[in-house]
């Protein structure tokens, strides 16, 4: 946890609210303060509700959470929420359980947890990719379900991607930043001693094309319905400098089989912010749906417009049924899009009307300048437009093509001549024939067994060794599997045995001032490691922890 000294970092406030404050080293009491968390990840702190000056601010991302009940002398029970940071730990109270609740559903997703299988049941797999495979899990709790993307550690690592910036790390900060109906939404971040797993919503519809496949007829209005959604999502997204940078017709997914135009924008893996006055560089996306600029050499660098030529293409797709840059292989396909002069055939085109025949065009423009933003893409007199009901006949016979060309930019060997970066898309079932089951080792280990250090901070550190695997986040927090030792639990049980939370006694109001043990939470690692130290240099049996297993 750092000290956030500019309040421009803060973000906008998603969730607010009293809580108690225990003093990091005393068991003095500590008064009720008012908290404001952002959708950046910080938790600010101000004196009471009316104050409009901070008294401080906590980055919360990637630290480790843990919720509990107490009880105190008097036998009245009373609720807590223990951030464990890389340095230190905080502990935050409340006398209702329903406002801790609360307080941990909306910090929970800026936090890494530990307990995935003691929290989810997994039920079978929905795809697979180079550096994810995504599982249906059930919550125990509810029975409620949710797709959960599982990233080994060692082959982000290993890949070439990792040399440039940390996907990973992207992604989650990315989702975690979002909160639109149309994107795909991230719930919670899982750690285990070889995976990360993100707990995401689960889209049951398929991906928007094959819907359209199965549907037979299909209309403008029909388009319009649908660009409409993904174009305020992507609206949404650059108004916070979020490039997605591999916008394709895959990643392109369903709620639900009942809804034809509940469509969510999915796969973040090569998403990333754009730094305010500057571009990026990094050559990644589709070849068929890059925008231009992407492909130069050299790259001139490019920004949130390199998604609207994407969204362009996909549109040209929907209303034509046939790819805007047609080939038979790879590299042809590459060369049609690099030059950024998309074909317009009379017997597809003339059946769209002219505001839609403007906006493709609009938004497939070679010159990113004279490109549209998904803001005026949405003020466009297309979505204006009344009717739009003919059918368009010919999309079916269009779709032909477009099914051979997605073939050949699927098949192997020709990717890496362009140097684009791409990802394979998992989430509605592609490659989910060519798997296999990896091993899962569950474990009884809760998470206040288990070291304390943040996570998700540095990004890579060096080239990958065996012994260097859980440095993805920035530092070693987790032993190896090898190192595994079944050991018997300690006594860090603490919330059966410690008597918490006394009344303050020297006449204050005991509803701004209470007392509390120094660890109410148990032992911080520091503690731990400290405790350890001494025991063995006494020759006794230390208090050694197991290590934590595959989750």
């Amino acid at each position: 946890m750092r000290i956030i000294k500019s309040i421009d970092d803060f973000g906008k406030v998603i969730f607010e609210g009293p809580l108690i404050k225990k003093k990091k080293k005393k068991e003095e009491f500590q008064k009720i303060y008012y908290y404001r968390l952002t959708d950046k990840g910080k938790m600010i702190q101000f004196k009471n509700k009316d104050s409009t000056n901070y008294k401080g601010a906590m980055d919360i991302k990637n630290c480790r959470i843990n919720k509990g009940k107490f009880k105190n002398q008097q036998g009245e029970y009373f609720y807590g929420i223990n951030i464990i940071g890389r340095k230190e730990n905080q502990d935050f109270y409340s006398l209702q359980e329903i406002d801790i609740d609360q307080w941990y559903q909306n910090l929970v997703r800026f936090c890494v947890l530990l307990d995935l299988t003691q929290k989810y049941k997994r039920l079978n797999k929905i795809g697979k990719g180079n550096f994810a495979t995504v599982y249906k899990y059930e919550r125990i709790s509810d029975k409620k379900i949710f797709a959960v993307k599982s990233l080994e550690k060692r082959k982000i690592m290993e890949s070439k991607r990792g040399s440039n910036d940390n996907p990973l790390l992207n992604e989650i900060e990315v989702m975690r930043t979002c909160d639109h109906p149309n994107i795909i939404k991230l719930y919670e971040v899982h750690e285990a001693d070889k995976h990360v797993h993100l707990v995401m919503e689960v889209l049951e519809g398929g991906e928007l094309f094959n819907r359209i496949r199965n549907k037979g007829t299909y209309t403008e209005a029909d388009a319009i319905k649908i660009m409409r959604n993904i174009l305020d999502a992507m609206a949404y997204l650059h108004e916070r400098r979020i490039v997605h940078r591999d916008l394709k017709p895959e990643n392109l997914i369903l709620a639900s089989p009942d809804d034809d135009y509940d469509v969510k924008i999915a796969d973040f893996g090569l998403a990333s912010f754009v730094p305010e006055g500057k571009k990026l560089e990094l050559a990644c996306g589709s070849p068929g749906y890059v925008s231009c600029e992407l492909l130069q050499d050299p790259p001139p660098g490019y920004d949130c417009k390199a998604d609207i030529f994407s969204i362009g293409v996909i549109l040209y797709i929907l209303l034509t049924g046939r790819p805007a840059f047609p080939g038979t292989d790879y590299k042809q396909i590459f060369e049609k899009n690099k030059k950024g002069e998309p074909s317009y055939p009379k017997r597809f085109w003339d059946k769209i009307s002219e505001p839609g025949q403007n906006l493709v065009k609009s938004m497939i423009q070679k010159d990113p300048e004279l490109r549209l933003s998904a803001q005026e893409c949405l003020q466009h007199e297309w979505f204006q437009v009344e009717g739009g009901s003919e059918v368009l006949g010919d999309v079916a016979e269009g779709w032909k093509e477009f099914d051979e060309q997605e073939n050949a930019v699927q098949a192997p060997g020709d990717a890496s001549t362009t140097g684009l970066q791409t990802t394979t898309p998992v989430m509605a079932g592609r490659k989910l024939k060519d798997t296999c089951e990896s091993p899962w080792n569950p474990t009884g280990l809760t998470p206040k067994m288990m070291p304390a250090t943040p996570m998700l901070k540095d990004g890579f550190d060096g080239q990958p060794k065996r012994m260097d695997v859980n440095k993805l986040f920035g530092a070693k927090v987790l032993k190896q599997e090898e190192e595994k030792k079944e050991e018997p639990k300690t006594e860090i049980d603490t919330l059966k045995k410690f008597d918490l939370m006394q009344r303050d006694r020297k006449g204050k109001n005991h509803q701004d001032t209470m007392k509390f043990p120094i660890a109410a939470f148990g032992p911080t690692p520091v503690d731990l490691r400290q405790k350890q130290s001494s025991e063995k240099s006494q020759n006794a049996s230390g208090m050694n922890q197991a290590a934590p297993m595959e989750c």
